[in-house]
């Protein structure tokens, strides 16, 4: 369920902005984007797992705010990690 170190720095180094960036938007979507794919497949193999539930509605609500931080602050950054990580925009969003 968990995401491990080695593909955690992985996913730094592949959006980071500058050398020592571990935080900008687009790593924490990416990090995200890797634990709700790793807790989605763990909810298809233990469907009456409430508490993991909770916590991927949880992330994927947390993804969802800073999807639309970037999208307000930059639009083109927002673009290239939608298409990158394969997201897509659901139809209620703004």
């Amino acid at each position: 369920m968990s995401i491990t170190v080695e593909k955690k720095q992985e996913l730094i180094k592949k959006f980071a902005l500058h050398e020592k960036d571990t935080g900008s938007p687009e790593v924490q979507i990416a990090i995200l984007t890797e634990r709700i794919n790793n807790l989605t497949e763990h909810i298809k193999a233990n469907k009456k797992d409430l508490h993991s539930r909770r916590g991927l509605i949880g992330l994927v609500n947390k993804r969802r705010k800073l999807l639309n931080y970037l999208k307000r602050e930059s639009e083109e950054r927002y673009k290239k990690i939608v298409e990158e990580l394969g997201l897509r925009e659901s139809a209620g969003s703004k």
